[in-house]
């Protein structure tokens, strides 16, 4: 897969006929993916380019600095995501104040004169244009009049409700992240590079490693978590504590990750944790040695748990 990050002075035609997937794609959750598997299977079928052409900025952290959309899946997990299905091109665009004025028939010739479309592929609720004034039926007139085929993906149900990027990073938010894993299709997840830290787990008995925190992303609650923790992408067993660690008094952000019968050194180094089920929350014990026994606790927990999606 080839990803282009589009610069302010680029405009120029990629040269390629294209079937496109349209949408913000935060989350790429099991309704994102029916709009994107729609255009790999369509491109495979015509010879075409498959690609997926979202913003680098989600589009209301833009347009709207009232309140600031907390990314489920950052650029660099949706391009590995992304990977793994086949597709040709992540076309990732700025969101400029030119583009954003753009009238929807002016944005969708952009689309098929400087990106080659030749089919479309969006979600059931699809806008699109200046103040979002473009929606799926003005999209179909106009296709049906300029000889681009046309594909609307339905509402995918779960539990009796839409899935949609906002409900997940409520599910998340509030710690129900084995709802989130379930409308994602594959565990929710944080990845980056271990940093050091002030090795107070190791003084517990259960030394732990320290995943930055992400500030532009949806974060669980604060609470301990049964996770599977990935290095070099081998699997292991692992409990995640994401918090201000009251017991210790820090009172600092951290996602700390005690990494079951692990031993070696991964400072510096890239890992992913998967979140699986919320164990707890998290509190300040009456001395270190109560908390160094439910974290034993929680460590058994996390060692039966058998459940995940990989």
């Amino acid at each position: 897969m080839r990803t282009i990050r589009r610069k302010e002075s680029e405009k120029d035609s990629i040269g390629v006929n294209t079937a496109i997937a349209l949408g913000n794609f935060d989350g790429l959750h099991i309704a994102h993916m029916e709009v994107i598997s729609a255009v790999i299977d369509y491109a495979k079928a015509h010879d075409l380019t498959s690609m997926v052409y979202t913003f680098s900025e989600h589009p209301k952290n833009v347009t709207d600095r009232t309140g600031e959309v907390r990314y489920i899946t950052p650029t660099q997990q949706k391009e590995a995501v992304l990977k793994k299905t086949g597709l040709d091109i992540l076309y990732l665009d700025i969101f400029t104040p030119e583009l954003m004025k753009m009238t929807p028939e002016a944005f969708l010739v952009y689309l098929k004169e400087a990106l080659g479309a030749k089919f479309l592929s969006v979600g059931y609720n699809y806008t699109f244009g200046y103040k979002a004034s473009g929606d799926v039926a003005f999209l179909e007139k106009w296709c049906s009049a300029n000889d681009v085929e046309l594909y609307v993906a339905k509402p995918v149900y779960l539990e009796g409700k839409p899935v949609s990027s906002s409900r997940i990073r409520k599910s998340i938010s509030v710690g129900n992240v084995e709802l989130a894993v379930r409308m994602l299709g594959r565990p929710y997840f944080v990845s980056g590079c271990v940093e050091h830290g002030r090795k107070l787990g190791t003084s517990l008995g259960f030394p732990t490693v320290n995943t930055k925190v992400n500030e532009c992303s949806v974060l669980p609650k604060f609470g301990v978590y049964v996770t599977h923790t990935f290095i070099d992408g081998v699997m292991h067993k692992s409990i995640t504590n994401i918090g201000i660690k009251p017991t210790i008094g820090t009172n600092e952000l951290t996602i700390e990750t005690y990494i079951i019968d692990f031993e070696g050194d991964l400072y510096g180094k890239d890992i992913r944790v998967d979140f699986l089920v919320f164990l707890r929350d998290e509190k300040k014990f009456a001395s270190y040695e109560a908390l160094s026994e439910q974290i034993a606790s929680d460590v058994e927990t996390a060692r039966a748990y058998e459940g995940s999606l990989e």
